[in-house]
């Protein structure tokens, strides 16, 4: 791993595991015998079980299913313990990248937060009306991004065919259409042929 690293001269998300590994991945899922969602519907569960307590402390269950779910991230599919940091909640959360964002703006603080922006030739290689996570200098004008240019030749087919299959998906949505749906998962690079979008699709109904 470390030489792939220095050969990509990149730090790739998480997520790349399982377009890099997807075999791997699935067949660990296949050994544990349940998904991240039904961890994560199972932890909700009892989340809520608790907090149906009115003399529970709601805060300090919170908390606790927060660092729960963070400690299993990816622990199913990597087949092993979660190498993620514990939850720490003066750094983690969604929320905090908003109240971050807020306080930028109106502080003027010029700080460098990752966000989810449209293009506008922030990545060349990306249509301009495309939406990209991105850093951005946010202050008092906005969430301007960080102009990042051309990606490596060895990730930008990848990157390419995610995007195309994110602009079908939105299209088929916007149609209601489930031909356009079937179209739009057969462009997932983790779904291998025509076929199995259509049995997926099958399984997902309804859709609308």
């Amino acid at each position: 791993m470390p030489a792939a690293l220095r050969d990509l001269k990149l730090l790739p998300t998480e997520y790349v595991y399982y377009y890099d590994q997807p075999e791997r991945a699935f067949e660990n899922v296949k050994r544990a015998g349940r998904t991240r969602g039904q961890a994560i519907d199972e932890l909700t569960r009892v989340l809520f079980e608790a907090l149906s307590d009115p003399a529970a402390d709601r805060v300090a269950f919170y908390r606790s299913y927060l660092w729960t779910r963070s400690a299993g991230y990816m622990e199913i599919e990597s087949g092993g313990e979660s190498r993620r940091p514990a939850f720490t909640p003066q750094l983690s959360g969604y929320d905090k990248i908003a109240l971050s964002v807020v306080r930028a703006i109106h502080f003027d603080a010029h700080a460098i937060i990752p966000l989810s922006v449209v293009n506008r030739g922030t990545l060349p290689d990306l249509e301009d009306e495309d939406v990209v996570e991105v850093p951005c200098v946010v202050n008092a004008n906005g969430a301007p991004p960080i102009h990042v240019g051309r990606v490596p030749d060895r990730i930008r087919p990848l990157l390419l065919q995610v995007k195309e299959y994110e602009r079908l998906t939105v299209r088929a949505s916007l149609a209601r259409s489930l031909d356009a749906a079937r179209t739009a998962l057969a462009a997932n690079p983790l779904v291998r042929s025509r076929a199995a979008a259509e049995r997926l699709i099958d399984d997902l109904q309804p859709l609308w």
